[in-house]
């Protein structure tokens, strides 16, 4: 979240000046407001870390999608292992997804803009963070616009579809 438009309205707890309205609307003032919040469409779905939820919330003023992501006492080997994974650096599990939006947006390529983020830290390890993105305009997810192979059974015909759809987007994750 680019710290210079955003405004820190409780320690660890950092806002859109834009949205800070909207956000108060909801009740969404401190970091116990986000992780007691359960209104807008709960997304579970059971691949989910038990640690995860996530939220699907419209917002009126200014009128847009919002999505919350929350991380609550993720155990230490998950976190370690994130850690490790991420350049061997201590970063709460929701920074996994503001820096490299960051790093995206930096590059041109449209990301969901953050909206809120804040964490809450205990001696050694996280107990809990939270990010608050707005839908990108006119987007889609990757598994609403699969193209019609992957819906289909794996004929010879479907399977080289597939295979060329994944290489198109594998050379395209690899550019970043």
């Amino acid at each position: 979240m680019n710290a210079k438009k955003s405004e820190n309205i409780k320690e660890s707890f950092f806002v859109d000046p834009d949205f800070k309205d909207a956000l108060s609307r909801l009740g969404l003032n401190s970091i116990d407001d986000v992780f007691s919040f359960e209104s807008g469409t709960n997304l579970a779905k059971p691949e989910l870390a038990k640690h995860r939820s996530r939220f699907k919330i419209e917002i009126n003023s200014p009128r847009t999608t919002l999505f919350l992501k929350r991380y609550k006492n993720p155990s230490p080997l998950t976190q370690i292992r994130n850690w490790i994974n991420h350049g061997n650096h201590r970063e709460t599990m929701s920074s996994f997804d503001l820096i490299p939006a960051e790093k995206l947006q930096q590059t041109g390529i449209n990301t969901p803009k953050t909206i809120a983020a804040g964490h809450l830290w205990g001696k050694i390890f996280e107990k809990k963070s939270f990010i608050i993105t707005e839908k990108i305009p006119n987007a889609e997810s990757l598994e609403q616009t699969l193209p019609d192979c992957f819906n289909k059974s794996a004929i010879t015909e479907n399977r080289k579809l597939r295979k060329d759809f994944i290489n198109k987007l594998a050379k395209f994750v690899k550019k970043f």
